[in-house]
């Protein structure tokens, strides 16, 4: 069974009224908060009574997403670090250049566990906001 889309009506007539700076700041901000495309959209629908969906943002979830995003990259970086000490182990020649690895090696293991250990407390603390 088919159903008829329904016509979309010409907007035609035109309103204009004034409003001060404040209004229109206020106007702009509400309509941030919505789902409408555009101020017009935004006023027609306020106009008509229909439903005017807004949007809240969670701030501590955002707050969470970007530290965690960082978090991921300084992994990855420290990941692939560790993986290229792994690939040099094997082609060594002699002892001197297996001590000089073995103190990098070291180092890189040393931020690893910097990075994890920071990684455990941010999210330490932020079990610790959530759950309040």
């Amino acid at each position: 069974m088919k159903t008829k889309k329904p016509s979309k009506q010409s907007q035609s007539k035109y309103i204009c009224f004034r409003i001060d700076v404040d209004q229109y700041d206020l106007l702009r901000e509400n309509c941030k908060q919505t789902t409408c495309r555009s101020l017009s959209q935004y006023i027609r629908k306020l106009l008509s009574a229909g439903p005017v969906t807004v949007n809240y943002r969670n701030a501590t979830m955002e707050e969470l997403i970007v530290e965690l995003s960082a978090l991921r990259g300084e992994l990855a970086h420290v990941s692939r670090t560790f993986e290229s000490a792994v690939d040099q182990l094997g082609g060594f020649q002699n002892a001197q250049q297996l001590g000089s690895w073995l103190l990098r090696f070291e180092t890189e293991k040393r931020d690893l566990a910097t990075q994890i250990h920071s990684i455990n407390e941010y999210i330490k603390k932020t079990a610790k906001q959530w759950l309040q």
